[in-house]
């Protein structure tokens, strides 16, 4: 922006600069040039008279010519300079634009590299999840043709293990006993969460690296918690070994890795499974591993997502101090070129006051401004990527899910939060920064907060570092953490988590263009007849949109009243505030230069609540009344146990391991499907479907859950060998059960 102007700034001042040097060369020639003396004249004392006449003329002549070309050549040297310095600012900033530009260029390729790979990993988790279900169903069948058989022709006859449903072998690996199943499964894990890297070498990269050390350190710690030997380093050794000789693992070609200790010494997987495993538990150890590397490629990509936010955002800020430079400098250029026109003759004084004219009216910083506003530079956004199951067939317990807040349905946080009517991260900030954070004293309080919401704080490190901590962290917003933040940094989240609303914004995108015909004349003068139609479109939002803009509303007033702000700040705050609260679903040119937005805070700010928001409003339903308080009191008082739950020590819960259930698969109960399918109904988007068994609240839950974590691996199987059965008749299923008791018993 402004670079052509620049450089033909630049080319005029050079041929201006060239035409004072020549005029300049002339005038000074001129002021010595001498004619060639006349023949004597035979009036000598009328010639001398003439002459000294002539001479104080020509004298003078010659000192105006001189006096002349030293403006000139004044004029030259002080275009000189600014030409300059003009020259070597364009040359740096074509080198530093072009390095910045392939920085951006670079992290964008990686970023839509990822993106897409995000998509073919989960396409193939989804096709591998399909084929699992339909292994799960054959092996059902399978199980159910084979108890039947064996009914009948073994007339109690003893069964023998690998004739049970669901049965292994047994081997011998590493001089420790496994099961396949229990084999494959630890080398799959082990495959997995074992840290991998690159490796450069002379002969190439070798991709996917694990060291001794970190296969040893897995196998003492998750390992022994399958097998209790595995604690020893002799046992775990010996195992690591059986590995190395069975072909899992190979040692890369390094200069001498054979001669050092198995810790030091680097391998590559080749294979995590034994040939001779059942189908349906390969293809659900395939899917799993497939669901694994999804989510893996989705975290990827939304690091490289943040990498070019990151980038995008320095270049911007890189080119506003460089445009600001820019016209700085071309101020400087025209101003000394005005100074260098005042020296010379009058008839350039006209020009001079043209420019003076120009000069006075010439601001670099409004003309930013100016033209951030007009392109719409600061609005560029790019949408949160959250991880969602890859297929409408599984269920994912994760606590890393339910505590992902940012780029997340409204709908989704609030009946996550437990049916509260703003969701947790808006409450607790506006209460952090209503009871104080760290520097509210330092700030004055809700007086220096004011200034804190015109800032432009979103992008900020801190801001991003505060945002990773919580989105997605699997433990629960803590009012005392938020507490422990700068004013800044809560104010910048609030910001940066509007930002990252989907579906259009706080106020949805239902009604933007409504508001847009209400705003269409660019008077104020009908402000106070727009309440009642601002009122009557904000009852048409969904409750988490209108109780979680109500509070912010509220808080917002609130601070614009402590600070005791003029008409021009809450102007500023609606310019920095009206696209966070009101944009359209899809950004474009067009909607990207609508005032409305702002005028539309400005309205909510500039009202009272009671006028725009309805006191009880449809409070069945709509739940938008006036118990939302923020002044001295906390976010839905009858409903607020922030800091019972900090005393219990929610905060400090781990994360637990995420759990993906395959729905109508074979052992897996349907009454645990459908109470799984309430949980994933927070995540996943919401489908028609049917539960056949009664809904189970929250307490029989974590009762089941309970009873489940003390059974054994044996009361688990039956279990869902019995629910498995259901659907049979109840002579069939007491034949059923009658024979699996008898093979229990023949054990």
């Amino acid at each position: 922006m402004g670079v052509s102007e620049l450089e033909e700034i630049l080319h005029f001042v050079s041929v201006r600069m060239q035409t004072e040097e020549y005029y300049a060369n002339r005038l000074q020639d001129l002021a010595a040039l001498r004619l060639p003396p006349q023949k004597p004249s035979s009036s000598i004392i009328s010639d001398e008279t003439s002459n000294s006449l002539l001479a104080e003329t020509l004298r003078t002549l010659r000192q105006e010519a001189t006096v002349l070309s030293s403006t000139h050549r004044h004029i030259h040297d002080t275009l000189h300079r600014t030409h300059a310095s003009l020259k070597k600012f364009l040359e740096d900033h074509r080198r530093l634009s072009q390095a910045r530009k392939d920085v951006v260029d670079t992290a964008a390729k990686r970023y839509h590299s990822l993106s897409e790979d995000v998509k073919i990993r989960r396409q193939d988790a989804s096709v591998k999840w399909e084929i699992a279900r339909v292994a799960d169903e054959q092996y059902r069948k399978n199980i159910l043709s084979d108890v039947s058989s064996a009914a009948a022709t073994s007339e109690g006859g003893d069964i023998t293990a690998s004739d049970q449903p669901g049965g292994a072998g047994e081997l011998i690996f590493g001089e420790l006993q496994f099961t396949i199943f229990e084999f494959n499964s630890l080398v799959a894990d082990m495959e997995m969460h074992i840290p991998k890297q690159d490796i450069k070498s002379i002969i190439g990269t070798y991709k996917s690296v694990v060291t001794g050390a970190s296969v040893l350190k897995y196998l003492i710690t998750t390992g022994a918690k399958l097998r209790k030997s595995l604690q020893s380093i002799e046992s775990a050794q010996t195992f690591f070994n059986a590995l190395i000789n069975q072909g899992f693992l190979k040692s890369i070609a390094i200069r001498n890795s054979n001669k050092l200790p198995l810790s030091e010494q680097q391998f590559q997987w080749k294979k995590t499974s034994l040939d001779n495993e059942p189908a349906h538990t390969k293809t659900r150890r395939d899917a799993e591993r497939a669901e694994f590397e999804y989510k893996s490629a989705v975290k990827l990509a939304e690091e490289a997502r943040v990498i070019l936010e990151a980038h995008c955002i320095e270049h911007m800020k890189t080119i506003q101090v460089a445009l600001l430079e820019r016209l700085t400098l071309a101020k400087t250029v025209i101003s000394s070129y005005s100074d260098s026109e005042q020296s010379c003759v009058s008839p350039i004084t006209q020009s001079v006051e043209r420019f003076q004219i120009l000069l006075e009216t010439f601001n670099p910083e409004k003309q930013v401004q100016a033209m951030a506003e007009r392109d719409r530079t600061g609005n560029a956004r790019l949408k949160p990527i959250v991880y969602s199951p890859s297929s409408n067939k599984i269920v994912v317990e994760s606590r890393f899910m339910r505590t992902v807040v940012f780029g997340v349905r409204l709908e989704t946080l609030v009946e996550r939060d437990g049916g509260r009517k703003v969701c947790d991260l808006l409450r607790k900030s506006l209460r952090a920064l209503v009871k104080g954070c760290v520097d509210s004293v330092a700030i004055g309080g809700r007086r220096g907060e004011m200034a804190v919401w015109l800032e432009s704080n979103m992008y900020a490190p801190p801001v991003q570092s505060l945002r990773a901590q919580i989105n997605g962290s699997g433990k629960k917003i803590s009012l005392a953490a938020l507490r422990s933040r700068n004013t800044s940094d809560i104010v910048g989240l609030i910001k940066l988590w509007l930002l990252q609303i989907p579906s259009g914004s706080l106020c949805g995108d239902e009604i933007y263009e409504p508001l847009k015909l209400l705003y269409l004349s660019k008077a104020d003068e009908f402000a106070g007849m727009r309440s009642g139609s601002i009122r009557s479109l904000l009852t048409t939002l969904a409750p988490p949109h209108y109780n979680s803009l109500y509070a912010l509303i509220d808080h917002l007033q609130k601070t614009v009243l402590a600070a005791e702000a003029d008409d021009s700040k809450v102007a500023e705050l609606s310019q920095v505030m009206g696209h966070l609260v009101l944009r359209p679903k899809i950004e474009t040119l067009v909607t990207a230069h609508d005032k409305h937005p702002d005028r539309f805070l400005r309205d909510l700010l500039t009202h009272s609540i009671a006028d725009i928001f309805s006191a009880g409003f449809n409070s069945a339903n709509n739940g938008s009344n006036h118990s939302l308080q923020i002044e001295g009191e906390d976010l839905d008082p009858e409903e607020d146990n922030d800091e019972e739950e900090e005393e219990q020590g929610i905060m400090d819960e781990k994360e637990s391991n995420d759990r993906i259930i395959l729905l109508g698969s074979f052992g897996i109960p349907e009454r645990a499907q459908n109470r799984l399918s309430i949980v994933s109904e927070l995540f996943m988007p919401a489908t028609p479907t049917s539960i056949s068994r009664d809904s189970y609240d929250v307490k029989s839950l974590a009762d089941s859950a309970k009873s489940a974590a003390v059974k054994s691996d044996e009361d688990i199987f039956l279990e869902q060998e019995g629910e498995g059965l259901e659907d049979l008749d109840a002579d069939e299923l007491s034949k059923l059960e009658a024979e699996m008791d008898q093979m229990l018993a023949n054990e």
